[in-house]
């Protein structure tokens, strides 16, 4: 049988360039996160500083291929931040761990596809009333899949772990706040691999998430 992942080895020079490339893209982030955090603690050193811890749960759609089938996403966010003077507005600098993972059926394989994800960004949150806010997300960082084929026997035929490569997220959500120190709702993000060349066939290029929250105030 036919491995659906096989992939020509990339020439000596289209490597170094890749090689380059990710090297400048991780300057690029740790510039961005830079920028993002020195602004928020600035906020919120005048208004005092808050921290949230939030974890997620929910179900993720892969993008890039072809399937009917949803899978699972969990994850771990921390953050620190205040309210902008002079404004409704709080920002938050963010810290995020997200992990999803896809079953992809086809007629004689199972494939199996592990997301990974590691980024910081920052979120802006209005309040609409007293316990009700809404707030937005964007988050740079590394993602790692993990891309799997079994035969329907379970067998496993292919294993491949593709190099970390450059992401964005970004994430519409929801909260309310019901006690001082505890708020739930829910959010919706995508993850785009900014860096989807040498891909193997088959392969996804981000996820949609559909997530629960809880989120912890201190």
């Amino acid at each position: 049988m036919v491995s659906l992942f096989e992939r020509r080895s990339l020439p000596g020079t289209e490597m170094l360039r890749a090689e380059r490339r990710r090297v400048w893209q991780g300057r690029a982030i740790a510039l961005a996160l830079l920028v993002v955090s020195s602004a928020i603690t600035t906020s919120a050193a005048a208004q005092g500083t808050h921290f949230i811890a939030e974890g997620t749960f929910g179900v993720s759609m892969p993008l890039g291929i072809e399937t009917d089938q949803v899978g699972m996403s969990i994850g771990a966010t921390a953050g620190f931040g205040g309210k902008v003077p002079g404004s409704l507005l709080r920002m938050y600098a963010l810290a995020q761990f997200n992990g999803s993972q896809f079953s992809i059926l086809r007629e004689d394989l199972a494939l199996e596809r592990t997301l990974m994800e590691l980024s910081g960004g920052g979120r802006v949150l209005f309040p609409l009333t007293s316990n009700l806010r809404l707030y937005a997300d964007a988050l740079l960082g590394l993602s790692w899949l993990t891309s799997e084929e079994r035969s329907m026997s379970g067998r496993p035929v292919f294993v491949e772990d593709v190099e970390p490569r450059m992401s964005f997220t970004s994430a519409l959500g929801i909260q309310f706040r019901p006690l001082i120190f505890l708020s739930v709702g829910a959010k919706t993000s995508f993850l785009f691999l900014l860096d989807d060349s040498y891909l193997p066939a088959e392969d996804i290029s981000g996820c949609l998430n559909i997530l629960g929250s809880v989120t912890l105030h201190f």
